[in-house]
């Protein structure tokens, strides 16, 4: 993977990083008192169109992406995000997380190394 392919993945893994961010945050700030109250204030949260709006540069940018590298080599990068996401979760939520799921982090981090080793 050349330099500047590994610049456009990083990008991606960030933006989709900040849209989850941005979806959680949106989710604090709802109204849920009834279905339309949660519709009204969804659809006039300005940051749920900019998570939306990002995860829509994100995936053109995982097409182009795509048009450099094989799904089987660009894939494994999408494990990252259920490393980084939690840790900032816990950070900035305050959010618990289990030991239990560090143990699958764990896994994921020895499935990442076995399968980015294995593909040509």
């Amino acid at each position: 993977m050349n330099n500047i392919t590994l610049f456009l993945v990083s990008l991606w893994l960030f933006l989709l990083i900040v849209g989850q961010m941005l979806f959680k945050y949106v989710s604090i700030q709802l109204n849920m008192k009834d279905f339309s109250a949660f519709a009204v204030s969804l659809i006039c949260n300005v940051k749920f169109w900019l998570a939306i709006s990002i995860y829509g540069v994100a995936t053109v940018l995982w097409v182009i992406i795509l048009r450099q590298i094989p799904l089987s080599k660009a894939l494994p990068f999408t494990a990252l995000s259920f490393i980084l996401i939690p840790i900032l979760s816990k950070h900035l939520w305050h959010e618990n997380i289990h030991w239990h799921y560090w143990l699958g982090v764990l896994c994921i981090v020895l499935g990442l190394a076995i399968t980015t080793n294995s593909v040509k």
